[in-house]
């Protein structure tokens, strides 16, 4: 019981939203003792470093940051995303020097996180049949997508560079929202489309996302394109860590989740998944209890995993900073369960 209770403690403690930006984030705080040890000492102190810097040099301390939507744990994280993206693409020096010039990166994200939120706040499927194409008058969305446009004029890489970021944004939501229409009149979760809906939208984003750093640093044609790549391997396979743990409330709200549609590929194992979540109600997946009664289901989708962590660990032209990510993606797995 106490054992329990404490866990509970500590995940509201660790996890509350609102937390603060990077510019102004406390560089050490109780609640990072865990990504000491799932990052090691050597890693940790290396990014307080690296956010030391950042914070010296960065100018505008207010933003459409992630932290007014997720906890420092997970901004913590995006830090550690943004600097190997510098490493891989050899620029880390200017993201640390210059880091007002990639806030556009971080509102994009964050602009994409607002309809998210819209999104999931109705059935799935019915939101796209009555509330389609009500996101974008939404004040919360409408101001975030204000200031990434105003974001991108700021940086003053010309007009031609903001036209082409704009347009990547806008070419972004037009086919996500698309995906995610196409996937609101469907009859059922196909297992190839749900991998096609996913790659097009959470592997898409950090494609794009590292595409707009390219734009914001001055990349080359090549170095952006492997990053851009490298990263949509990345994005997926969070996105399958992520379907294993929301399964639950996907389940609830019919949200395409890659861990279900595996699931209906396989009739016993469907069946006794559906069973479960209508006798034991939780927002998350109990992993410990998918591995043991849903195994062909779990070891099906940790396959599915494996693919995109594999040809993120193979990539050559930076395998250091790939390795990070590896890193990065084995020590989310193993928290999650």
């Amino acid at each position: 019981m106490l054992g329990a209770l404490t866990h509970q403690v500590l995940h509201r403690w660790m996890l509350r939203v609102p937390s603060v930006n990077m510019a102004v984030m406390p560089l050490v705080t109780p609640t990072d003792l865990p990504l000491v040890f799932a990052f090691s000492l050597s890693r940790w102190l290396e990014q307080i470093r690296d956010l030391r810097v950042f914070q010296q040099h960065v100018v505008q301390h207010q933003w459409a940051s992630l932290a007014e939507v997720y906890p420092r744990s997970l901004i913590w994280m995006y830090a550690y995303l943004l600097f190997t993206w510098g490493r891989y693409c050899r620029c880390l020096p200017e993201i640390l020097q210059q880091p007002d010039r990639c806030l556009p990166a971080e509102m994009f994200i964050r602009y994409v996180c607002e309809i998210d939120r819209y999104v999931d706040s109705f059935d799935s499927r019915a939101l796209w049949r009555v509330h389609a194409r009500q996101f974008k008058a939404r004040p919360q969305v409408r101001s975030v997508a204000t200031e990434l446009c105003a974001g991108v004029q700021q940086v003053g890489l010309g007009a031609s560079v903001c036209r082409g970021m704009i347009n990547l944004i806008l070419t972004y939501r037009r086919e996500a929202l698309m995906t995610m229409q196409r996937s609101a009149d469907a009859s059922g979760d196909n297992l190839p489309q749900v991998i096609r809906d996913k790659e097009q939208t959470a592997g898409n984003l950090w494609r794009v996302w590292s595409r707009i750093l390219g734009y914001l640093y001055g990349t080359s044609a090549d170095t952006a394109e492997r990053a851009a790549q490298v990263f949509f391997n990345f994005g997926m396979a969070v996105q399958i860590i992520d379907d294993l743990s929301d399964a639950p409330a996907d389940h609830a709200v019919r949200a395409e989740n890659l861990f279900l549609a595996v699931a209906q590929t396989y009739h016993a194992d469907w069946e006794r998944l559906q069973r479960h979540f209508r006798e034991q109600s939780a927002p998350f997946l109990d992993w410990p209890w998918a591995r043991r009664y849903t195994p062909t289901t779990y070891q099906a989708t940790l396959e599915l995993y494996q693919g995109y962590f594999d040809r993120l660990r193979c990539d050559t032209y930076n395998a250091a900073a790939t390795q990070r990510l590896c890193i990065m993606l084995d020590r989310m797995r193993t928290l999650g369960g």
